[in-house]
């Protein structure tokens, strides 16, 4: 999926904990934050969100990675324009 560089400067304005925070848990592990990856079953936080490239998710489990976009999308099986 590509974006726009207005596409861009839009997701960067989310603060994706917030919206990580209403899917569930987000835990703090010294300045990342993690959460349940919404691509597979997990029951520990595996899933890096926000980090040094901004709203940008990415699992170390299953190594699936998105935006925030993408997160809202595998969260409540919604297409693009849905999320």
């Amino acid at each position: 999926m590509s974006y726009n560089r207005y596409d861009t400067v839009r997701l960067n304005q989310i603060e994706f904990s917030l919206v990580a925070e209403k899917y569930g848990r987000v835990k703090k592990v010294g300045a990342n934050l993690y959460a349940e990856c919404p691509w597979h079953d997990d029951k520990n936080p595996s899933l890096l969100i926000g980090g040094r490239k901004g709203n940008f998710c990415h699992c170390f489990s299953c190594g699936k990675s998105g935006s925030v976009i993408d997160y809202v999308m595998a969260q409540k099986k919604l297409s693009f324009k849905e999320a």
